[in-house]
């Protein structure tokens, strides 16, 4: 008879309000004989954390603070090639040897007519290495159907210091634009040149 109250019990807790005895009491014997499985929030938080860290590695170039070095692969040409990159920093410049490799990375959506556009200060000393749109959604993107990743990859060419600078501009009117970052960038003699 114990059993039976203590069940009952555990049962109300499982059962909404207006669940019959007899509901209970199947609730109670399926329960009984299952096997312990992760439960409701424990799982959710486990299939979670799986999902974020393999989320974080394909979209490993947004989780990387300002200044922090990537390997990436990027198609050139018709060529495969794997590179080693550093990020951009705003708060601070940054020192690439000449034929290092530095980039820019952020959200961009298609439906909107704003585009990531980039101005080099003194082009013999840094250009465009590769410039890419992929269209994937980010951790915490807003809404839209069309998040997507713009991806811009300079090469640092001769010594000397030079600023890029890159807008949100509007397709239509470069005069409109919302958001401007600037980068130092210092770059030394050494590694390859070209």
């Amino acid at each position: 008879m114990l059993k039976i109250k203590e069940r009952r019990r555990k049962v109300s807790n499982y059962c909404a309000i207006g669940c019959s005895q007899a509901e209970r009491e199947v609730i109670m014997k399926k329960k009984s004989k299952t096997p312990y499985i992760i439960g409701g929030a424990a799982g959710l938080g486990v299939i979670a954390l799986v999902f974020i860290l393999v989320f974080t590695n394909v979209f490993g170039l947004l989780n990387k603070a300002d200044g922090d070095t990537i390997k990436t692969a990027l198609v050139i040409d018709g060529v495969k090639q794997k590179i080693t990159s550093v990020r951009l920093d705003s708060e601070k410049a940054i020192t690439l040897k000449a034929g290092d490799i530095c980039h820019f990375v952020d959200e961009e959506k298609q439906s909107i007519p704003y585009r990531w556009q980039y101005y080099i200060s003194d082009e013999n000393l840094i250009s465009v290495f590769c410039d890419e749109y992929a269209d994937k959604t980010l951790p915490g993107a807003a809404d839209g159907g069309d998040n997507g990743l713009r991806r811009i990859f300079f090469k640092a060419l001769a010594p000397g210091e030079c600023v890029i600078t890159v807008r949100y501009e509007d397709v239509r009117d470069a005069e409109l634009y919302s958001g401007e970052r600037m980068y130092t960038v210092k770059i030394t003699a050494g590694g390859e040149t070209g």
